[in-house]
């Protein structure tokens, strides 16, 4: 996908409603960074993808959609702010394991008790 297509994709979630405006605007900052080089290969994950499904309507209660370059910068953000337990070491190895992954699903959790579906995919 190009970063126009990407553009136009975050534009469109806003219009959804998918995403607020203050969320699109920072999601299109962060591609301005992999514009300059931070994630243009073709190989390397562009977005990760989180939906929370309800069992009994089969209905999405949570769509994600974030740039690859956030979910790093989040984790960085964590550990800035000290969150428990995001010792550098730990996002050290986050990050390896996000940005080594094979593209598609990562996560598929079903919770019988709250009847959701999580599913979280890297693309």
């Amino acid at each position: 996908m190009s970063l126009r297509e990407e553009q136009r994709k975050i534009l469109e979630m806003v219009a959804q409603g998918t995403i607020s405006p203050e969320d699109g605007v920072r999601l299109l900052e962060a591609l301005q960074g992999t514009e300059s080089g931070v994630a243009t290969s073709q190989n390397k994950p562009r977005w990760l993808k989180i939906q929370v499904t309800d069992m009994e309507t089969n209905r999405p209660r949570v769509h994600i959609v974030l740039p690859f370059s956030m979910v790093k910068a989040g984790l960085r953000m964590g550990q800035a702010f000290g969150v428990p337990g995001l010792s550098p070491e730990i996002v050290q190895e986050l990050e390896h394991a996000l940005i080594n992954e094979s593209r598609g699903k990562i996560v598929d959790v079903v919770d019988q008790e709250d009847k959701e579906r999580v599913e979280i995919y890297v693309e």
